[in-house]
């Protein structure tokens, strides 16, 4: 019973980390006409807030796979949500495209860390297959949810709240995913390695870098759609 609610709140865990980051994209193209009035910005910094934000993601999730497997997929989950929610709050207070620019990169930063490490934790945290898989399969169907309600949220807050209010609201969906990730959501732990472990020298990719790659298909498929 213990290991089963264990596994469910690792589950929603990294459920809503998975959501917060895919609904982030969603919620910011509904912003971009109240961007532009609100801070003056033209269609190349507009550009960016959009491309900035993927950019850091797509280059740094490899590493951010990585970082996991050598540092604990748990502690990389949570810097990467702190981040995220560090970035959406610099981006809600911004006072310039400058600042909003950062705020971007810093939450890509924070996406690719926990993207490819939550997809780690519940490979490990379900050793049967039949529930990997089913794990796998709900924690993949919220990136369409995300992507699904992500206009309809987004539309709603720009109309009466303006574009700040989609950076605001991401924070309590990272604050309710910190306090999921407490000591009911750990994942099972492995012993770390180095960089010498003899895991970086044969020819088997490493599983953390794998779940890397499958998290960067997912993610750019639901960009492309």
């Amino acid at each position: 019973m213990v290991k089963t609610n264990r596994q469910t709140f690792t589950l929603a865990t990294m459920c809503l980390g998975t959501f917060m980051a895919i609904l982030d994209t969603s919620l910011v193209n509904l912003g971009l006409h109240s961007i532009q009035a609100d801070l003056h910005a033209d269609m190349a910094t507009l550009q960016w807030v959009i491309d900035l934000y993927n950019l850091a993601y797509a280059v740094l999730i490899l590493t951010g796979g990585t970082l996991g497997d050598l540092y604990g997929r748990r502690r990389i989950f949570v810097l990467g949500v702190l981040l995220f929610a560090a970035g959406s709050l610099v981006c809600a207070v911004a006072p310039g495209a400058a600042t909003l620019l950062a705020g971007r990169g810093i939450a890509g930063i924070g996406a690719a860390l926990l993207l490819p490490t939550a997809l780690a934790i519940l490979n490990v945290t379900y050793p049967d297959a039949g529930q990997r898989a089913r794990a796998i399969a709900l924690w993949g169907g919220m990136n369409g949810l995300a992507m699904a309600i992500g206009p309809t949220i987004g539309g709603v807050l720009v109309a009466s709240l303006g574009w700040r209010s989609l950076f605001y609201a991401i924070l309590p969906v990272a604050g309710t995913t910190l306090a999921f990730g407490g000591d009911r959501a750990r994942a099972p732990i492995r012993k770390p390695v180095t960089m010498w472990s003899s895991r970086f020298t044969d020819l088997r990719i490493d599983q953390d870098t794998s779940n890397a790659l499958f998290s960067s298909v997912v993610y750019g498929s639901e960009v492309r759609s």
